[in-house]
């Protein structure tokens, strides 16, 4: 899994946030038969975000399962208002 945040912060205190998050895994087997080669299964978002100063945002993500290892895996990026 990654997750790359390139944040840039405005002249009017704003925030924006680019979000590129990738998670992959290999399946079993192969994408042509009689080439032993692996097959590789992808998921992305890539989003971006701009806010205020001091206001929250929650952004939810990818969840990958594997069947026989029972992995869950998810991406969530949080920012909560300062007092």
């Amino acid at each position: 899994m990654t997750l790359q945040v390139t944040p840039q912060i405005s002249a009017d205190k704003s925030v924006n946030l680019f979000i590129n998050a990738k998670i992959s895994s290999i399946s079993e087997g192969s994408a042509v038969e009689g080439i032993d080669s692996p097959v590789i299964n992808q998921k992305a978002v890539i989003t971006n975000l701009t806010f205020k100063d001091n206001q929250t945002i929650l952004l939810g993500g990818i969840i990958g399962i594997e069947k026989d290892k029972k992995k869950e895996t998810v991406i969530f990026l949080s920012a909560s208002q300062k007092k």
